[in-house]
């Protein structure tokens, strides 16, 4: 991005508001790091609530068939619309992971219609 020149200090201004907004941003990151950090040390921690609140499968439904893929965030909302191997999905519902002893939730994602 190139900032022009301008008679006021309008750039000046625009700078500054995203320089705190960043400034806020990074803020809220390290709070959010020192609270994962606090519950990571904890050794009353159900490991498997936390792996499934923060981890998901997907279940991708294609004409040419299903895969299933893991996700490192949390789990999406139902009507999400997501991307998948270059392709676009939409979360149609929920299941149990297919996995054994998986405590983890399953989106169950459809081709999106264009």
């Amino acid at each position: 991005m190139t900032l022009q020149p301008s008679a006021g200090g309008e750039d000046r201004d625009d700078t500054d508001a995203t320089t705190n907004e960043l400034r806020d941003v990074a803020e809220e990151l390290r709070r959010v790091e020192r609270k994962l950090a606090a519950i990571e040390v904890l050794e009353m921690t159900e490991w498997t609530a936390i792996r499934a609140a923060t981890t998901h499968v997907r279940l991708l439904c294609r004409p040419s068939g299903y895969a299933f893929t893991e996700a490192d965030e949390p789990p999406p909302l139902i009507g999400d619309s997501l991307e998948a191997d270059g392709e676009a999905f939409v979360v149609e519902r929920f299941r149990p992971s297919p996995f054994p002893d998986d405590c983890r939730r399953c989106a169950v994602l459809v081709a999106a219609r264009t």
